[in-house]
């Protein structure tokens, strides 16, 4: 699956594109605590399969892509470059982050089958506002029609998850090593290419992928607090 744009009206054309990325996390040194036992000793294959299974099995997590390389100088200023989903993976309660090239900026919220989005100024001018009502329409989250939460559903939490899966299964990971983070033990995957990934040894599930051309940035396995709606007194229908 890739992602493609996502086009909105809320009062004025929303030109919404939703990808996957963020910073990987990298090998920490352990503190000065008792010495974090090694994790043991698998084939890197083994243990890209287990956390693709890990993954399968989470119900919840943050997922944020940063798109790298030539990736990113060409998307163009309508693609984000860095987009961050955090939700339930059955897609019942979600937002959605995203940064452009320039500094625009929009978030989407998915509370109660209703949806809600925020953009910046820079945002809103960028789709042809004028600066008064950008500004204006800056300080309140937008709902109407086109921000339904099927609007959005290739850009839900389980569709950018089986974009993870996906880019995990076409990867050939070539190394396996015992590491630590954050006091933890974990291993680090290595393709020929360089694609590197970072897996906790006790859940198996992923912390950082990065390769050529996007880097995942992942956390809040299984812990996402559900997101509540805004009030309505920041909130503008239209």
């Amino acid at each position: 699956m890739k992602l493609r744009p996502l086009v909105l009206v809320v009062g004025a054309a929303l030109s919404v594109t939703l990808v996957a990325g963020c910073g990987g996390n990298s090998s920490g040194g352990a503190s000065s605590s008792a010495p974090v036992a090694a994790a043991p000793t698998k084939a890197a294959s083994m243990v890209a399969g287990e956390a693709v299974a890990a993954i399968k099995k989470a119900t919840s997590g943050r997922i944020a892509v940063t798109q790298t390389g030539s990736a990113s100088s060409s998307s163009g200023a309508s693609v984000p470059t860095t987009t961050s989903v955090e939700g339930q993976f059955d897609d019942s309660n979600y937002q959605l982050a995203n940064s452009y090239a320039g500094g625009a900026s929009l978030n989407v919220l998915i509370v109660d089958q209703k949806g809600y989005v925020k953009g910046n100024v820079t945002y809103w001018t960028g789709v042809g506002l004028p600066n008064d009502d950008a500004t204006a329409l800056s300080q309140k989250w937008a709902q109407g029609n086109s921000t339904r939460p099927e609007a959005f559903a290739e850009y839900s939490p389980s569709k950018v998850r089986d974009q993870l899966v996906s880019d995990l299964d076409a990867t050939t990971f070539t190394s396996s090593e015992s590491i630590t983070v954050n006091n933890k033990a974990a291993y680090r995957l290595q393709s020929a290419t360089g694609t590197q990934l970072v897996i906790d040894a006790e859940t198996m599930l992923p912390s950082a992928m990065k390769s050529q051309t996007k880097t995942y940035d992942m956390s809040q396995w299984n812990s996402v607090s559900p997101k509540v709606a805004p009030p309505t007194s920041q909130v503008t229908t239209g």
